[in-house]
């Protein structure tokens, strides 16, 4: 996997934990070979907070305009479909958050992106990209293989990976 995008999600001035959890997953994912990406839509005001996130991705992509400062899932999601469509980037991970379970469905759809919810775990290999999800309260987990297109969505559940002992790698905003 050569590029992984991380969609940074933050509230009330805080970034919330699942960013750095999805961060970490995403580092062990691509290798030493691939790249993290993380996606900031904000406010100009908030630029503390992409500098939180950056050192943990190779490049940060922040978009900041005042209609962004505060979570609005249309205006989210026309931001982010205008991101996806300028990256390269082939999976995308959003957090299985109230913002995440409002925003990446629609995204996903207008996109028409492969899209599995509520992940627990993603391999991959050779590009093929496989999401584990649980199903039964957690009885049973399924192994949902994602149709290898350019671009693909996950929402990854809280909790899931661990958040610290995330790489630094000081890339570039």
């Amino acid at each position: 996997m050569k590029k992984i995008a991380v969609l940074v999600e933050h509230r009330q001035g805080e970034i919330r934990e699942i960013t750095f959890e999805m961060l970490g997953k995403a580092h062990q994912l691509v290798g030493s070979d691939g790249e993290v990406q993380a996606l900031f839509l904000g406010d100009a005001s908030q630029k503390d907070l992409v500098a939180k996130v950056s050192p943990h991705a190779h490049t940060t992509l922040a978009v900041y305009d005042a209609a962004l400062k505060d979570f609005e899932p249309l205006r989210y999601g026309s931001a982010l479909e205008t991101v996806l469509s300028n990256t390269d980037c082939s999976l995308l991970l959003i957090g299985q958050t109230a913002f995440g379970m409002d925003l990446a469905p629609a995204v996903a759809s207008k996109m028409t992106m492969p899209f599995t919810s509520d992940v627990v775990d993603i391999e991959i290999s050779d590009g093929s990209v496989k999401a584990i999800r649980q199903m039964y309260s957690g009885k049973v987990s399924a192994s949902v293989s994602l149709k290898e297109v350019p671009k693909r969505l996950l929402t990854v559940r809280a909790g899931a990976f661990p958040a610290e002992g995330i790489p630094e790698v000081s890339g570039e905003v």
